[in-house]
């Protein structure tokens, strides 16, 4: 029996099926790692990690990509309160979500990008979601998802 997930695109229930006919390829919100992960961030770790299996139960091969947001207003903000460098700071925080994560016999993800590997690619997305009229500008320089541009 094929799987099926509401797609929020075309707002249709859609069969799950690889693209090239061999491997799922799906990416998960991951952590930001400012502080311990609680019952609630692990639900959603929890739940990615049964997809996965189940799809690979089911004979697929998967790519399971996972970021790590090791950069916003709260890894700065506690970084600096801590008197540590961002980087040691969201260190010691990414080594105790992988050891929750080791403790809860949840698949390590195929790829783990951080966000500040990728902040060219990051400006450049929402460059081009402004291009688009996805996104814009607010007041103070913030720039926010235009949700009625998705309705």
């Amino acid at each position: 029996m094929p799987m099926k997930l509401h797609d929020t695109l075309s707002r249709s229930l859609t069969e799950l099926r690889p693209r090239d006919g061999k491997t799922f390829r799906f990416y998960c919100c991951g952590p930001t790692v400012y502080g311990p992960a609680h019952i609630g961030n692990f639900r959603t770790f929890v739940l990615q990690d049964v997809f996965r299996r189940t799809l690979e139960m089911s004979g697929l091969e998967t790519l399971h990509v996972r970021n790590l947001t090791d950069v916003d207003d709260k890894t700065i903000r506690d970084s600096q309160a801590s008197g540590q460098t961002l980087a040691e700071f969201t260190e010691h925080w990414t080594e105790r979500f992988h050891e929750d994560c080791d403790r809860l016999n949840l698949l390590p993800p195929h790829q783990e990008p951080s966000a500040v590997g990728h902040i060219p690619q990051q400006v450049a997305l929402i460059e081009e979601l402004m291009e688009k009229g996805h996104a814009y500008r607010a007041d103070d320089g913030s720039v926010y998802f235009r949700v009625s541009s998705f309705a």
